[in-house]
């Protein structure tokens, strides 16, 4: 009885494991797509600023 008790915990504890592994790689894909949102914006917002000031060379 203690023995599967054991058992039953040690496959609790693994599965916790694997759950936080499982947690830690999604949250580390999340971030990585974030980051490159966050330059995909900045690089949005740089051709827009370049396509203004290109504009305003036109106008002078």
């Amino acid at each position: 009885e203690k023995a599967r008790l054991e058992e039953a915990l040690l496959s609790e504890s693994g599965q916790q494991q694997l759950a936080m592994r499982t947690f830690k790689v999604q949250l580390i894909k999340q971030t990585e797509r974030i980051n490159n949102l966050q330059k995909n914006i900045e690089e949005l917002q740089n051709k827009k600023e370049e396509t203004k000031n290109s504009a305003l060379e036109v106008n002078y």
